[in-house]
């Protein structure tokens, strides 16, 4: 009997650990806001880049390409999410962001930091192999 109880806890945990251990990710880029992209401009994509990420609903959403009036756009269309990241042309609100979304309720966010572009460096694995700068 003791065995069967200890049994169905561990089933009931690893029921738990799974329907809630998961977690969703989606990485879109957004593509910087260009009015010389006519039909594809920022204007018009808006809307629907708002309508996936709400019918996809991830806790995290990495975007690429975003400028800040696009960021603040997203982040007031989707009050539940939050996000990190930094321009790159002054590591303040200047220029590209590669930004994080998160949703506030499911995410503790621990650490911020920016690191910012740095210089690419060679990186010897072993002798031989190749390098992903090259």
């Amino acid at each position: 009997m003791k065995k069967n109880y200890l049994i169905l806890i561990i089933l009931i945990q690893l029921n738990s650990y799974l329907t809630n251990g998961q977690i969703s990710v989606m990485t879109f880029n957004i593509r910087y806001d260009n009015p010389k992209d006519n039909e594809n401009w920022w204007e018009y994509r808006k809307s629907s880049v708002v309508q996936m990420f709400n019918f996809y609903s991830p806790e995290i959403i990495g975007i690429q390409e975003g400028l800040y009036h696009q960021l603040k756009y997203i982040k007031n269309s989707l009050p539940e999410y939050d996000y990190i990241g930094v321009g790159r042309d002054d590591g303040k609100t200047k220029g590209e962001y590669a930004a994080i979304f998160y949703k506030k309720k499911k995410s503790d966010l621990y650490l911020q930091k920016h690191i910012g572009y740095l210089k690419p460096q060679k990186l010897y694995l072993l002798d031989g192999m190749p390098q992903w700068n090259e």
